[in-house]
């Protein structure tokens, strides 16, 4: 039988607070889940279909697809770890 280590880390997060409201969020990750804070963008980048990308949407990050490109920076991104599909604006 092999041994196998897990890393976990505590993560507080900037933008998500507890039910209550009262405090940052904290909860125990693992080490797969951690990443960095993205760079600063220094240029305007434009998305190709099926490209991955990460998303700023509902108050976090998170791992998508463009599943189609729109006019300007607007992009349908699909979140397979939600399932769903979203009409988003890569600008902000």
């Amino acid at each position: 039988m092999k041994k196998v280590t897990m890393v976990l880390g505590l993560v507080q997060y900037l933008n998500l607070v507890t039910e209550d409201e009262t405090a940052p969020l904290r909860e125990i990750v693992t080490e797969q889940n951690i990443r960095p804070n993205p760079p600063e963008v220094q240029d305007v980048i434009k998305f190709k279909l099926h490209e991955k990308v990460d998303a700023w949407f509902n108050e976090g990050w998170w791992e998508g697809v463009v599943s189609s490109v729109l006019s300007g920076f607007k992009y349908m991104v699909h979140f397979n770890s939600t399932n769903a599909l979203w009409n988003l604006n890569m600008l902000g």
